[in-house]
């Protein structure tokens, strides 16, 4: 619950200083994304997680007519490991993008650099900390006004905790997303 509460908050922080320096052409975008194909993988874990869904939140900034920079939150709801079924884990990342547009076509490059946080359920941990996040993927803009988007992201999240015995046990979760969303 803290944590959709931080994430509201982060969401709704952004919508506004957004409208605060809207220029005409930047927008927000509200996306939704179904997380296939993910891989959880520690020290002694190796194995596929199941189906997830992200919410996520971006703010954009078209620079020129083919780069765009931006920032956004996603908000991974619980998942957990296909073999070890009693164990939740979450990410929450905040990153920097930068979108490439290719010229006179709606197919975007995208990719996203920054942080996250980390959150493992039924553990027994002293302390969880997050790490670095980043991600690679391509897009499409549709619609009669180009309001709606459709992004294929391979992204990883890093982070780490320490076991009862003091041992620091690193953690990465790929995923490849399908994401939909529309722009406002």
């Amino acid at each position: 619950m803290k944590k959709m509460i931080i994430f509201m908050l982060v969401m709704a922080f952004l919508v506004f200083s957004g409208t605060a320096l809207a220029q005409n052409s930047s927008h927000f975008e509200a996306k939704i994304g179904a997380d296939v194909l993910g891989e959880l993988e520690t020290d002694s874990i190796d194995d596929d997680t199941e189906l997830g869904l992200t919410l996520i939140g971006e703010y954009k900034i078209p620079v020129t007519s083919q780069w765009t920079f931006g920032g956004g939150i996603a908000y991974q709801l619980d998942r957990s490991v296909d073999d070890y079924g009693n164990v939740d884990f979450n990410f929450i990342p905040i990153y920097g993008l930068a979108q490439y547009d290719l010229m006179n076509n709606p197919i975007y490059l995208i990719a996203k650099l920054g942080y996250n946080e980390m959150d493992i359920d039924n553990i027994s941990s002293i302390d969880q900390d997050g790490g670095a996040y980043y991600g690679l993927g391509a897009g499409l803009t549709f619609g009669q006004y180009n309001q709606y988007v459709a992004e294929a992201t391979y992204s990883v999240n890093n982070g780490e905790f320490e076991d009862l015995t003091g041992n620091t046990v690193d953690v990465e979760h790929s995923k490849l997303s399908i994401i939909v969303g529309r722009k406002f």
